[in-house]
């Protein structure tokens, strides 16, 4: 298992299983496997809807976007996205999924529910997505040891990086 996120009620996780290129649904109150859903090649990142119905699941290999019905365990159509999605994040309103292309250097941001890409942003090598409480601004850590803001609303990247590290 390479990924995984919770449902808001907790009585569900989505687990990326990148070697195989599937997700299995986890029931956490029984504590059972409820399905293997096949995705993208390599599933590198998953999160789940505010409303707990769906989950969109990232595959760095073939740089696609996967939506999940989470009630009925079927995947929706795969879109392409900028080359190497690596992770993701929603916006508080849930307009938003935003995508980061470690290998395209780019931010994707698709409408929902039908995940229409509306913006690209250009930023090098972001690897993972956080989403502020407020929904306005989102932080993106990069491999180049940067933490950058990300404002939601304008769709752009935020003044100077902070220097976090480096992989």
């Amino acid at each position: 298992p390479d990924a995984i996120a919770i449902a808001p009620d907790g009585t569900m996780a989505v687990v990326a299983n990148r070697s195989s290129g599937t997700v299995n649904l986890v029931d956490l109150v029984t504590r059972k496997l409820t399905k293997t859903i096949r995705v993208g090649s390599e599933p590198a990142a998953v999160v789940i809807s505010r409303s707990g119905l769906n989950a969109y699941v990232a595959s760095f290999g073939s740089s696609t976007v996967t939506p999940i019905t989470l009630a009925t365990g079927l995947a929706g159509y795969a879109r392409h996205v900028a080359t190497g999605a690596a992770a993701l994040g929603l916006d508080e309103a849930g307009k938003y999924l935003v995508v980061a292309s470690r290998s395209a250097n780019a931010i994707t941001f698709m409408a929902l529910p039908g995940l229409k890409q509306t913006h690209l942003v250009r930023l090098k090598a972001p690897t993972g997505i956080a989403v502020q409480p407020n929904g306005r601004f989102g932080w993106v850590t990069t491999n180049t040891g940067a933490l950058k803001q990300l404002r939601l609303v304008t769709f752009t990247v935020g003044p100077a990086a902070i220097k976090v590290g480096t992989n």
